[in-house]
C-alpha cells in the first residue's frame, strides 16, 4: 500500500537527509529502524494539484504565517529585506513580487488609533476648559489621558 504523509516542522529539519535519520524504534539489541528504511523521503509541495499565476504568468506562490505573539510589521520588514537580498542571486528573468501584504491593514489601523487618540485629546481639552474655564485645571486631565 502506498501512503503519502505530509510532515510539518518548525524549522528543525531542512534537508531530506535530516528527515531520513529520524529513529522510529530501537530493539533490545540496540539496532535502530530509521524512517529512511521504511519510506522514501523528499521535499516537495503539499498539494501538486494547485497551479498559481500572477498577471497571467506561472509562478511559485507561498504564504508566510506569523507565530503567536510575533510582530507583523517586523516580520514583513524582515521578509522584504531577505527577499531583496536573495533576489540579487536569482537567475535572469526571475523576479519576486509580494501581491498580498496584510501589514498594510495593520499600518492603517495604527494610523487610525493615533488619529482617534489626537481627536480624543483635543475634545477632552475643549470640554474640560468649557466647564472649568481654567487652563491649569484643563492640563490635569490632558496629562492623565496618555
Amino acid at each position: 500500500q502506498d501512503f503519502t504523509y505530509t510532515v510539518s516542522t518548525k524549522g528543525r529539519f531542512t534537508t531530506p537527509e535530516e528527515f531520513e535519520q529520524v529513529i522510529l524504534r530501537t530493539d533490545a539489541t540496540g539496532a535502530s529502524l530509521f524512517l529512511k528504511d521504511v519510506a522514501r523521503i523528499e521535499l516537495g509541495a503539499q498539494d501538486y494539484s494547485l497551479v498559481t499565476s500572477l498577471n497571467g504568468k506561472k509562478n511559485a506562490a507561498f504564504g508566510i504565517y506569523l507565530q503567536p505573539g510575533a510582530n507583523a510589521l517586523d516580520t514583513a520588514e524582515a521578509v522584504r529585506q531577505t527577499m531583496e537580498r536573495l533576489s540579487k542571486r536569482f537567475p535572469d528573468g526571475i523576479a519576486y513580487k509580494i501581491p498580498y501584504d496584510t501589514t498594510k491593514f495593520v499600518e492603517v489601523s495604527i494610523e487610525e488609533v493615533i488619529h482617534t487618540f489626537i481627536e480624543a485629546l483635543i475634545l477632552v481639552m475643549l470640554v474640560v476648559y468649557i466647564f472649568l474655564q481654567n487652563w491649569r485645571a484643563t492640563l490635569i486631565p490632558v496629562l492623565a489621558i496618555p
